[in-house]
C-alpha cells in the first residue's frame, strides 16, 4: 500500500507547465502520478515513510556544508559530557516466587538493579545506596553480598550492578515496596542525572486465602454509556480513507462502541477500503495478579465478507499477543482468556477491525459493548491424601499452608506471638473417611481419620497460636457414622505425641469453634499455647462445667508465674484448686480458692516457678464434693535470667562467649539466625562455656537459639 495508483493531492489544471503533475498528457502536462509515499517530507503514513528525494537531499547536503557545518561537531545529539547517574528503570513490579534456589525453607528470586553512567567520571564516583519503603529488610528482601554502594571510575563500566533478593515468604500479606536512593561521593566530576533517580521495587503477595469459588473480581470495565472515553485511544495503521470508532446505538447493543465512516455520518464500514483501525484501553493494572485473567464482551458483527472480522491484542512493556482467533459474523457474549504474560504487569487491550476492501454492502455494522476484564476464582479444594509441607513459620505470622503437589489446603496457622518457629513441617500423618479408636490407657476415644502432624525447627511449649484444620465432605461424613456423633459437637484436640502412636495426654483447644467451609466441607479451629505436636479432631465427653469461665491465662514474670480466671454464673460451687505439676502426668495441688458465689468473680494466684516445665490445671469443686476438671493446661517453662549469657554483646570482636548455668548435657545445639529467621551458624553444645566464631556475620541483630532458649545478639 505504499505504492498507491492515484496521486492524492490537487491542483491546478489549467496551469500549462510542462512540468504539472496534474495536467493531462494531451494538454502538454506530466498527467496524474503515483503518490511518493516513502517521502519524508509528504504526508504520507508512517510505516512507508523511509526516504529523502534527490533534491532534499542536495538541499541537506548544501546547508551542512555552508551555513550549519558546525551541526557535524555538535555535542547536542551525542551523550552529555558530564558523568550522570541514574537507575536504568524508574519502577519494577515483581511477584514474589520460588526460581531454583531455596534458603533453608524458604524460596526466593533474584532481581539486578543496574545504575549507568552517561560518560566516564574524572575520578572515582562512590554511588552511595539506601533503602527505604514499607518492605522490610532481612525479612522481605536482601540484599545480596550486603552492598551498600557502587563505583564508577574513569576506567571503569558505563553500567554497575547489585542484586535483590525477594523472599516467597509464606506470610499473607499486601503489596509493599522497596524504595531505592543514592547519593554521590568522592572527588568526581558526576552528577545526579534528571531522570530516574530514584527505582522502585513492587512486591505482590504470592499467598491467597482460601475461595468459595464465587468471587469474580473486575479488575476494568467499560460500557460506552458516556460515549468512548478520553483516555482511549484510535490508530489507523492502514487505509486510504481510514474508518474510526464512534459510540451511539449503532445495531443491537445501546451505547457501544462501533465502526463508522470517516465522518462520522455513516455506520458501518466503507466496503471497498482496505483499512485496519484498532480502539485501545487505557492501561489496565494487574500488577497484583496471580490468577488467570479473563476478558468478557458483546459483539456483534453483521452483513461483512468472511474476512471482515475484529482482531484482539494485548500489549505490554515486554511483548505483544495476538488472541488465538479473530472474530467474525457473531453476536452474543464472547470470552477470552488473557495471556499469562499479562500477569504481573500493566497491559492495554486492542479491538483492532479489519476491513478487505472486497466490496461488501456499506453499512455492516461491527460492535462491541460491555467490556469486563475479571479476575477468575477457584474454590479451594481441601487435601486428603498423605502430604507434607515445610513453611517458615515467622513471628506473628498468618499462613495458609496448601500441599506442595496440588496446591489443595491443609491448614492455617495464625502465630500469635513474637516467637520464631523456623522451618515448619506440617504432615498429614493418616487419612481417611472414618473415626479410629485412640486409647492411651487412660481413656477410649474416637478422632477423625485424619490426624495433622507438626514439627517446627524450634518449638515454643508456651508458644500460642491458632489452628485450623480443614475436612471434605466425606471425612467429617464418615466420622460422624463410625463414632456415633454429630460435627456441631466436634473440637480440635492435640497429644504430645503423634496421634497415630495412642500414646500421649489429650489437651482440647481453647475457644474451639467448627463450621461450614465452602457450603459442604468443614473446618475445626481452636487456640493452644503448649507447643506443636499431633492434632485431630473429635466430639468431647468432658463433662459440662458448672460454672461459666470467661478468661484463663497465665504470664511468667522472671520466676513468679501468675495464674489469673473469671466467671460468671457460679451456682453450687464451693472452691477451686490449682494443680501442678513438672511432667504434665503427675499433679499436686498447690492453693485453694473459695469461691465467691458472685453474679461474676475474679480470682488470681501466683506460684515461684520451678527451673525447667510447668504445667498447671485449675479444678472446680462443688458443695457436693464433685470436682471437675477445667478441661484446660496453662504452661511456661522458666530459666533464670542468667540461663545463657553472651559476652560481649553487643560483639565488637569476631568471637563470643556463650555460658549456660545448667548442666550442659541437656543441650544438644546451638543455632545462630538472621531476623528473617535464615540459619546462619549451627554448633554442637558440649560444654557450658563455648566460643563461637561470628566473623562471617555483617553488623545487624541476631538470635542465639539453644533448645527452647532465645537470646538477641547485636554485632557492630
Amino acid at each position: 500500500f505504499c505504492f498507491l495508483p492515484e496521486n492524492s493531492c490537487t491542483s491546478d489544471e489549467d496551469d500549462t507547465s510542462t512540468n504539472n503533475p496534474f495536467r493531462p498528457i494531451a494538454l502538454g502536462g506530466l498527467g496524474d502520478q503515483n503518490d511518493m509515499a516513502e517521502n519524508y517530507m509528504d504526508y504520507s503514513y508512517d510505516q512507508c515513510m523511509d526516504r529523502f528525494t534527490e533534491g532534499q537531499k542536495t538541499r541537506m547536503r548544501s546547508a551542512l556544508s555552508g551555513a550549519r557545518a558546525s551541526l557535524l561537531s555538535s555535542n547536542g545529539c551525542n551523550t552529555s559530557a558530564i558523568p550522570e547517574i541514574s537507575f536504568n528503570v524508574e519502577q519494577l513490579t515483581v511477584t514474589e516466587k520460588t526460581t531454583v534456589a531455596t534458603s533453608a525453607c524458604t524460596g526466593y528470586t533474584d532481581y539486578d538493579v543496574t545504575m549507568n553512567i552517561t560518560t566516564a567520571p574524572s575520578q572515582d564516583a562512590i554511588v552511595n545506596l539506601s533503602f527505604t519503603g514499607n518492605a522490610s529488610l532481612g525479612e522481605d528482601y536482601e540484599i545480596l553480598n550486603n552492598i551498600t554502594s557502587l563505583l564508577f571510575n574513569p576506567a571503569g563500566n558505563t553500567q554497575e550492578t547489585f542484586t535483590i533478593r525477594i523472599w516467597d515468604d509464606s506470610k499473607l500479606e499486601s503489596t509493599e515496596d522497596v524504595i531505592m536512593n543514592y547519593s554521590i561521593s568522592g572527588s568526581s566530576d558526576a552528577i545526579k542525572g534528571q531522570n530516574k533517580q530514584t527505582s522502585t521495587l513492587i512486591i505482590s503477595d504470592n499467598e491467597q486465602a482460601p475461595s468459595d469459588g464465587s468471587n469474580k473480581q473486575i479488575i476494568f470495565t467499560e460500557d460506552f454509556s458516556n460515549g468512548i472515553p478520553a483516555d482511549w485511544e484510535q490508530e489507523a495503521y492502514y487505509g486510504t480513507t481510514a474508518n474510526i470508532w464512534q459510540s451511539g446505538n449503532a445495531g443491537i447493543f445501546p451505547n457501544s462502541a462501533y465502526i463508522s465512516t470517516d465522518d462520522g455520518t455513516t455506520i458501518g464500514d466503507n466496503p471497498n477500503n482496505h483499512l485496519l483501525i484498532s480502539l485501545r484501553t487505557p492501561t489496565i493494572d494487574a500488577t497484583t495478579i496471580n490468577k488467570p485473567l479473563t476478558l468478557t464482551f458483546d459483539i456483534n458483527i453483521g452483513g461483512t465478507a468472511d474476512l471482515d472480522a475484529i482482531f484482539i491484542g494485548f500489549v505490554n512493556d515486554n511483548e505483544a499477543i495476538e488472541a488465538d482467533e479473530s472474530i467474525a459474523n457473531k453476536s452474543g457474549q464472547y470470552t477470552i482468556n488473557v495471556p499469562d504474560e499479562m500477569l504481573g504487569t500493566t497491559f492495554t487491550i486492542e479491538f483492532a477491525w479489519s476491513n478487505d476492501g472486497d466490496g461488501a454492502i456499506a453499512g455492516s455494522v461491527a460492535e462491541i459493548d460491555n467490556i469486563e476484564v475479571l479476575v477468575e476464582d477457584e474454590a479451594t479444594i481441601i487435601e486428603s491424601d498423605i502430604t507434607t509441607q515445610t513453611i517458615h513459620l515467622s513471628p506473628n505470622n498468618s499462613t495458609y499452608i496448601y500441599s506442595s503437589n496440588s496446591n489443595e489446603i491443609i491448614a492455617k496457622i495464625d502465630n500469635l506471638t513474637a516467637w520464631d518457629y523456623g522451618c515448619t513441617t506440617i504432615e498429614i500423618d493418616r487419612i481417611g473417611t472414618s473415626a479410629t479408636e485412640y486409647n492411651n490407657g487412660v481413656l477410649t476415644a474416637y478422632p477423625t481419620d485424619k490426624t495433622v502432624k507438626i514439627t517446627p525447627e524450634f518449638n515454643n511449649l508456651s508458644g500460642s497460636y491458632e489452628l485450623t484444620l480443614y475436612y471434605t465432605e466425606e471425612e467429617i461424613n464418615g466420622w460422624e457414622a463410625a463414632s456415633g456423633s454429630i460435627k456441631e459437637n466436634i473440637l480440635l484436640f492435640k497429644t504430645t505425641d503423634p496421634i497415630s502412636q495412642e500414646s500421649g495426654n489429650i489437651e482440647y483447644g481453647a475457644q474451639n469453634e467448627n463450621g461450614a467451609f465452602n457450603t459442604d466441607n468443614f473446618f475445626v479451629k481452636a487456640r493452644f499455647n503448649t507447643g506443636f505436636s499431633g492434632f485431630a479432631a473429635l466430639a468431647t465427653t468432658i463433662t459440662t462445667l458448672p460454672v461459666e469461665l470467661t478468661n484463663l491465662e497465665g504470664s511468667l514474670d522472671e520466676s513468679q508465674y501468675t495464674i489469673n480466671w473469671s466467671t460468671i454464673d457460679e451456682q453450687n460451687i464451693q472452691s477451686y484448686q490449682i494443680v501442678h505439676s513438672t511432667n504434665g502426668a503427675n499433679f499436686e495441688v498447690i492453693h485453694t480458692a473459695s469461691a465467691n458465689s458472685s453474679q461474676s468473680a475474679h480470682y488470681t494466684f501466683s506460684h515461684e516457678a520451678e527451673i525447667g516445665d510447668n504445667y498447671y490445671k485449675i479444678i472446680v469443686i462443688d458443695n457436693e464434693g464433685t470436682t471437675t476438671n477445667i478441661g484446660q493446661t496453662l504452661y511456661n517453662n522458666y530459666k533464670p535470667l542468667d540461663y545463657i549469657t553472651i559476652s560481649p554483646n553487643p560483639a565488637v570482636s569476631d568471637f563470643i562467649t556463650i555460658n549456660i548455668s545448667n548442666p550442659i548435657e541437656k543441650y544438644e545445639s546451638l543455632f545462630i539466625t538472621n531476623i528473617n529467621g535464615k540459619l546462619l551458624i549451627e554448633e554442637v553444645i558440649n560444654k557450658q562455656s563455648t566460643i563461637v566464631d561470628i566473623s562471617q556475620l555483617p553488623s545487624g541483630i541476631y538470635f542465639i537459639k539453644i533448645n527452647d532458649s532465645i537470646k538477641k545478639l547485636i554485632v557492630l
